[in-house]
């Protein structure tokens, strides 16, 4: 039988842009969009964070803000966009990265303009902005609202102000600012740090579990999935004048309390003895600092708003009604590397502090200043070009593939580069080496300096404190780079850069090639 529906005319497919889509908030946000039917492209950094886009059904587009060359295969595939969504933060620096994001929207605004559709953006922000709220059970506690004055931490300062701004363009788009609470689910965020603490509490045999905060602080989260659904939502409302230029938060039905989201992992993971609550200044050593913004940032936000004017609902069960099967998700996706766990681990400081049971604190400022060195730019992370300035600066040229191979050695969540929680587990784990790693970033403590390098970089080197770096100690440095050389290769660095010939490097020598090859 044959149909009779008219299929000469389908309705226009509706276009969306997400940047940061391989992020935790952004992955979700293009599934949902992909569900509505919607034509889902998804901005990442790297061709490597393709993958689960891929998988998602929505089309990967890679590129960064600063250059847009990727924006003329971008433009082959779409000319329009019903929607624009940022999805990506950057601390410290917030207020230049808002600015090269905004730059961004506002070239695809201009193009799908020209095209006949004005885009509505949509600019995530967060709940933190307004700061907190009292306990559950204090007198006067009222939900944060959209008209709540912004009063959050002054790390996130820049954000709050930044973020504003984007009603600043009504000549290109219209605009809305989305502010949700921590999220849940899947590989679960900030969240997923509770799982890793519950479990590593758990292996130490303790009967009760002891937890640091306030047992009312107040824990209003919302699945990652429901939280999407609203993006979709907004960018679905049949009257656009409604809702543009308005903030709106999104947040679960109601909140849970510290005392009900730890009794439900304590049950969970058996603790018998049920949950200690104890102030916070006297958390345990191995407990992860940033998992304190989770436990003892009381805040309870409203969403009221955003039901009202669009029938928004969240329809997933509350946090603590369903541990068990977050926890399973959270598991899966660790056991597979997932990279947005590893990046949560790394903001959180869950690997350096549960490695200060292997290693002192002074051993772990000393690895630090030793990673500092070679994060010539600062950013958190080394670069395959960072280590070849180093390699370079000792005489030895490396190709692109060698580079490359040494950081995907230590790289363990396959994002590019090498972080700091990367060469401590390298350490703690690779017991064959680890004297030798531990030597090769041997430093004094408390030296420090707003240059590219300490005060003394010798001292990096400088194992046995004499003041100048021996063959040796260059191999030591290699090796915990991933670098095995020959006998041949480590002369061949001493000789290039030992300028007086006297078989080791001193501090002037170092400083001499290092910033030659930097410059």
């Amino acid at each position: 039988m044959s149909s009779t529906q008219d299929q000469t005319q389908p309705n226009r497919t509706r276009t969306v842009l997400v940047t940061g889509a391989n992020g935790y908030i952004g992955s979700a946000i293009c599934r949902a969009f992909v569900r509505a039917g919607w034509k889902t492209f998804g901005l990442v950094r790297k061709a490597t964070a393709t993958t689960e886009l891929i998988l998602s059904e929505a089309i990967p587009v890679v590129g960064t803000f600063t250059d847009h060359g990727f924006l003329d295969d971008l433009y082959k595939k779409s000319q329009t966009f019903d929607a624009i969504v940022s999805c990506t933060e950057q601390f410290p620096g917030y207020a230049a990265h808002f600015n090269d994001v905004m730059g961004l929207v506002r070239t695809l605004a201009k193009k799908s303009n020209e095209n006949g559709v004005r885009p509505l953006v949509l600019w995530s922000s967060g709940c933190k902005d307004y700061g907190t709220t009292v306990v559950d059970g204090t007198p006067g506690l009222a939900p944060h609202t959209e008209e709540s004055p912004l009063t959050g931490p002054e790390l996130l300062r820049e954000r709050t102000e930044s973020c504003v701004t984007i009603f600043d363009y009504p000549e290109l788009f219209d605009a809305v600012l989305l502010r949700p609470t921590c999220v849940f689910g899947h590989s679960s965020s900030y969240y997923g740090a509770m799982f890793d603490f519950l479990e590593e509490e758990a292996a130490t045999g303790a009967k009760v579990l002891r937890v640091p905060g306030n047992p009312n602080s107040i824990m209003h989260a919302t699945h990652v999935d429901d939280c999407a659904d609203a993006y979709v939502t907004l960018s679905q409302h049949k009257d656009r004048k409604a809702i543009a230029g308005q903030a709106f938060n999104i947040s679960g039905y109601r909140y849970e309390t510290l005392r009900e989201v730890t009794e439900a992992l304590a049950k969970e993971y058996g603790f018998e003895g049920g949950v200690e609550f104890v102030p916070v200044p006297e958390a345990q050593p191995s407990f992860p600092t940033g998992l304190h913004s989770v436990f003892s940032f009381s805040q309870w936000v409203g969403s009221e708003k955003i039901r009202e004017a669009t029938g928004w609902t969240d329809k997933r069960q509350l946090f603590s009604q369903n541990v068990a099967v977050h926890r399973l998700a959270y598991e899966a996706l660790k056991e597979r590397g997932h990279g947005n766990i590893a990046e949560v681990q790394r903001r959180i400081g869950r690997g350096e502090l549960k490695k200060a049971a292997s290693f002192s604190v002074q051993q772990i400022a000393e690895f630090r200043q030793a990673f500092s060195l070679f994060d010539v730019n600062g950013d958190g992370k080394i670069t395959a070009s960072e280590i070849a300035n180093v390699m370079r600066s000792l005489g030895q040229i490396l190709s692109e593939g060698e580079l490359q191979d040494m950081v995907n050695e230590i790289d363990v969540d396959k994002s590019g580069s090498i972080e700091f929680d990367a060469i401590m587990t390298r350490q703690r784990d690779t017991n064959d080496i680890q004297e030798d790693l531990l030597d090769a970033f041997k430093v004094q403590s408390g030296a420090a300096s707003s240059s590219s390098f300490p005060t003394d970089p010798v001292q990096v080197f400088d194992k046995d404190n004499s003041g100048t770096i021996s063959r040796d100690e260059i191999h030591h440095v290699m090796l915990s780079l991933g670098e095995r050389l020959t006998e041949e290769e480590l002369n061949e660095m001493l000789k290039v850069a030992d300028k007086d010939g006297n078989g080791t490097i001193d501090y002037n020598e170092f400083v001499h090639i290092m910033t030659d090859t930097t410059k």
